[in-house]
């Protein structure tokens, strides 16, 4: 495959660190930034200082702050806006898009008030769109990406080819992608473990200790399957790199935006004020989604129920613990249930 050109609309965290291998491979890079100070800086620099900092560029990547100049003869365009940005900036950018431009999605989340995974609000902006669209997910942090450290994700399309062209142009020395056609399942998985990770930060900020942890992990990952299956996922795609492999990243690291708000809750700190900073914690959102998708689906998912109940009801955290222990008795598929532990057979 020839050298390309790929716009990276905006070049926040994510999307700049994901230059860094597609500039590795040779390809022309153009970093959209909302502001022209913000891209005169990258250019002079080769630096991203304010989302992506000691990150240093190649001559082949560029900062463009024109969106009609910034998807210019754009080969394929990745939008990595913030989930709840994604409708009002692909409106913006679906009169310039080019009909043979493959359209990588890497945003992850729910979108508020529809519910909608970002590849079904884009086909449903676009009806065209589904052939060349592809979504990005896994356990990656920005950071390590751009420092080239071995990093591996998913790239998922309905499209098979697609898929595959896309994991040629991405894939590098140190990030390695791997393909899937369950496009639902590793949008689900990279959007429904940052509610599991905020409810094992809060485990981790009550001291509730790595027994609580592991558990909260495990069963929170067959919540994500019981939940993604009923969405139409594929129940392996949540043992792969976007379903376990995030989940694990999300809830053992310090760098989680997620799993830190989550701790700062078990600290005593009020939801409410997560919720209203400027700092985006898209599993906060997710929590809502969560809870209406699987009451629509008429599912239980008690530690997503749970999270939800603390950050939107006002219920206790360590009171939200004590129910989960408090649960009747049941095998661990689930299909059985024995006694209520505070309650008699």
């Amino acid at each position: 495959m020839g050298k390309l050109n790929i716009s990276i609309l905006p070049a926040g965290a994510w999307g700049t660190a994901l230059a860094v291998p597609l500039s590795d491979n040779g390809h022309h890079v153009k970093l959209y930034f909302r502001h022209q100070e913000d891209a005169d800086h990258f250019n002079q620099e080769k630096e991203n200082t304010k989302r992506l900092p000691k990150i240093k560029f190649n001559g082949r990547v560029c900062a463009i702050s024109n969106l009609e100049e910034a998807l210019e003869d754009a080969d394929v365009l990745v939008l990595a806006c913030d989930c709840a940005h994604v409708r009002n900036f692909f409106t913006q950018i679906k009169p310039l898009l080019k009909n043979n431009t493959k359209v990588l999605c890497v945003s992850k989340g729910i979108e508020e008030d529809t519910n909608l995974c970002m590849s079904e609000v884009l086909e449903q902006m676009d009806p065209q769109i589904s052939s060349k669209l592809a979504v990005l997910s896994g356990p990656n942090f920005a950071i390590e990406v751009g420092k080239r450290l071995p990093t591996l994700t998913v790239i998922a399309s309905k499209n098979k080819e697609i898929a595959q062209d896309l994991q040629k142009i991405f894939s590098s020395e140190n990030f390695r992608i791997y393909t899937q056609d369950d496009v639902v399942g590793v949008e689900l998985g990279g959007a429904l473990k940052n509610v599991i990770a905020i409810g094992v930060g809060i485990g981790d900020g009550l001291r509730y200790g790595e027994n609580g942890r592991a558990a909260l992990i495990t069963r929170g990952i067959a919540e994500m399957i019981k939940l993604g299956v009923e969405m139409g996922a594929d129940e392996l795609t949540f043992a792969g790199l976007s379903g376990m492999g995030d989940l694990i990243l999300t809830c053992t690291s310090g760098k989680s935006r997620n799993y830190k708000a989550g701790l700062r809750i078990g600290r005593g700190v009020n939801p409410k004020e997560l919720i209203e900073s400027d700092e985006t914690i898209e599993g906060l959102f997710t929590v809502r989604a969560a809870h209406e998708l699987a009451k629509a689906k008429n599912i239980e998912v008690p530690i997503m129920e749970m999270v939800y109940k603390i950050v939107y009801k006002g219920l206790k955290p360590r009171k939200g613990f004590k129910q989960l222990m408090e649960l009747e008795l049941s095998s661990e598929d689930g299909n059985e249930s024995y006694v209520s532990v505070s309650g008699s057979p």
